[in-house]
């Protein structure tokens, strides 16, 4: 049978676990947290320090066919791209495209000495704008200023951390490719939905786009693959303001939700596509594309009430499992245990047409209500 370490029990390790289990593969993981989300979700979890001379640890490294790190803390994964290089493991994982990418400064000078287009950075256009962390993914530490007093304050106080930029409106969207130099692969796009903090809560693929926009996702995509020569996975995410395609971010990691997404939307595995590509040297599994309809998110629950909220809430938990009997349609990833009032969880719902998948959500809806009112 296959055989993935994945290294890292948080929302990424989460994702390749799903994945995982899907494409048939063994997936262990290991993590220093004797509380990792992820580790019910995966064939077999071993608490651990990836850089230590544990025997469990080092067991299954050496027995592993691929390792694939699903954190991001840059000490560790140094440490990870060292071992397997002086080890001969097969790292799936491109270090120096990554730290091109988890630098928004850096990243952000890649798309204006290669004229991709970008929101202007501050004092250029107008309020409000928005401050993000230079080296932090997702939404953590992101803020918006409306009022020129504030943003001064916030600029004194925090220095070169931040980058700030307009900040631009619009619907947006997400796209992964993974490959070589050489050979790439673009995948469905998913729309991205935020709460109040900028935290995804909700992705899904609705095939609103329209084609020439998405052939233009798609071409940004590739050429920045190209241009740092990614050896591996990378997303892109971008926002359609005012009908022009504006770039957001680049991640050269494996990123949540979208890859569970994308697979139900279009067949199409990460974890497999990953796996054939460093594993075997070559994706093996012809591209399809079922065009499906797909969505994922989140509700925090307390009580007898439920909201929708980012994905950081699935790391503010407990241990993640399978949950059934909550739900008819939707597949569910949850902390929950018999006896608490507070759970979140994860809702993952598909088919083959808009109408149906939106009829999955209500029923989902309805059965969440009934269960909140028992």
């Amino acid at each position: 049978m296959s055989k993935i370490v994945i290294v890292g029990g948080k929302l990424q390790g989460s994702e390749a676990a799903y994945l995982g289990q899907k494409a048939g593969i063994e997936i262990v993981l290991i993590d220093k947290n004797p509380q990792a989300p992820a580790q019910n979700l995966c064939t077999k979890f071993v608490c651990g320090d990836i850089l230590s001379d544990d025997p469990a640890v080092t067991d299954e490294l050496e027995s592993a066919d691929m390792i694939l790190p699903t954190m991001e803390n840059d000490e560790a994964l140094e440490g990870l791209v060292k071992l397997c290089e002086e080890k001969g493991y097969i790292l799936a994982f491109d270090w120096r495209a990554y730290k091109i990418t988890s630098s928004k400064k850096k990243s952000d000078k890649l798309f204006a000495d290669n004229g991709l287009p970008c929101p202007q950075y501050y004092p250029k256009g107008n309020f409000p704008f928005i401050a993000k962390p230079d080296s932090e993914s997702g939404s953590h530490g992101v803020q918006v200023f409306t009022d020129q007093e504030e943003l001064n304050t916030f600029i004194k106080n925090n220095g070169d951390a931040y980058i700030i930029q307009e900040f631009i409106e619009g619907p947006s969207y997400s796209v992964e490719i993974i490959g070589k130099p050489g050979n790439y692969r673009t995948y469905e796009l998913t729309e991205i939905f935020v709460d109040e903090v900028y935290d995804c809560n909700l992705a899904a693929t609705l095939h609103t786009i329209e084609p020439e926009k998405k052939k233009k996702i798609e071409a940004f995509a590739l050429k920045i693959a190209s241009l740092i020569k990614l050896e591996g996975i990378m997303d892109l995410e971008v926002i359609d303001h005012h009908g022009e395609i504006k770039i957001l971010e680049i991640d050269a990691r494996l990123p949540s939700q979208t890859p569970i997404v994308v697979y139900h939307a279009s067949g199409m595995n990460y974890i497999k596509e990953l796996y054939d590509l460093f594993f075997h040297g070559s994706f093996r599994d012809e591209q399809k594309n079922k065009k499906y309809y797909a969505s994922l998110t989140q509700y925090l629950f307390r009580e007898n009430r439920y909201s929708s909220h980012g994905e950081h809430i699935m790391v503010e938990g407990g241990i993640l499992d399978y949950m059934d009997g909550i739900c008819s349609k939707a597949i569910v990833i949850s902390d929950f245990r018999p006896g608490m009032k507070l759970w979140r969880g994860t809702f993952i719902n598909w088919a083959e047409t808009l109408d149906d998948l939106k009829n999955n959500e209500t029923l989902m809806r309805k059965e969440l209500d009934e269960e909140c009112d028992t």
